[in-house]
């Protein structure tokens, strides 16, 4: 298993498999596709939040299979958790 891999696997098991799947037909709209991502990058904040880590202007974008995490952590320790 490589890191991206393991990574693909965890994002699969926290949206439960139907959100992380990609879209299968080719012509699926834009604004539906925008919205999916902003529910993705919304559980990714929710799951850090559980976890009980904490960072100041924590903002999440996803995009596809990429997601781009933003905000100033207060430890090496809680950025290396969060990421």
């Amino acid at each position: 298993m490589g890191f991206f891999d393991f990574i693909k696997e965890a994002g699969e098991k926290l949206f439960h498999g139907a959100a992380a799947a990609a879209p299968a037909d080719a012509s699926a709209d834009a604004d539906a596709a925008k919205a999916a991502d902003d529910a993705k990058g919304q559980a990714i904040q929710d799951y850090i939040a559980q976890q009980g880590l904490s960072a100041t202007a924590l903002s999440v974008q996803v995009e596809g299979d990429a997601a781009k995490v933003f905000g100033v952590a207060p430890d090496q320790a809680t950025r290396e958790k969060i990421i």
